[in-house]
């Protein structure tokens, strides 16, 4: 049963618990799977090239001339030095190029979007961050954040623009991943094993995900 509200926490740059914010969950219902396998199936589907390709017996290079009469010698008949069966042949039935696209109606996106999120929220991997503003681009800022915050893993971090040096700061830590808020896709979500956004921007990603 889901629970009528959850809290999710919300961090400073120490890494300590300043607050928490309340999100009603009761209307948001159980996380649809389905919508969700859908929506990543035709996500990997369209990260396929599809530009696999082999010759087949006619596009092989060589191979006009008859190698042998076709009696009297004691051996199979081979119109074709060039033949799927001979060693530099042509391949039967291989891979051509092909378009492996998938398209999914805005509507169902959006709606992925949003299982994401609940995913994230009701599995309580969801965090905001209260401030970003960060003296100097040092790695070891950001390192000593999340270690203090306990965060692990893959982290999706969402941040505004001006969070410039925050994002110099953590580009080189191993895991750590950013994304505009207006870029955030439910792939991405669902990939990351917790979910780090500004508060300042916690409004519009709410709004955008409908949640």
């Amino acid at each position: 049963m889901t629970k009528k509200s959850m809290e999710i926490k919300i961090l400073n740059l120490s890494g300590e618990i300043v607050g928490t914010e309340s999100v009603e969950t009761e209307s948001l219902g159980r996380v649809n799977k389905k919508v969700l396998y859908d929506a990543v199936n035709a996500y990997r589907a369209n990260q396929r090239q599809g530009n696999a390709s082999t010759k087949t017996k006619s596009e092989v290079r060589g191979g006009g001339k008859k190698p042998w009469r076709q009696k009297g010698t004691g051996r199979a008949r081979v119109g074709s030095i060039r033949s799927p069966l001979w060693r530099g042949g042509g391949v039967i039935f291989g891979p051509k190029p092909r378009d492996y696209r998938i398209d999914l109606p805005e509507k169902v996106r959006k709606a992925a979007l949003k299982e994401a999120f609940k995913d994230k929220i009701i599995s309580e991997k969801i965090y905001l961050l209260s401030e970003f503003q960060v003296p100097e681009a040092k790695t070891k800022i950001i390192s000593h954040f999340l270690q203090k915050s306990s965060l692990s893993g893959k982290i999706l971090i969402s941040l505004p623009k001006e969070a410039e040096l925050f994002r110099r700061a953590g580009r080189n830590i191993p895991g750590v991943m950013f994304s505009d808020w207006k870029s955030l896709n439910f792939y991405n979500i669902l990939n990351s094993d917790c979910l780090l956004i500004s508060r300042d921007i916690w409004n519009e990603v709410k709004e955008r995900a409908q949640i």
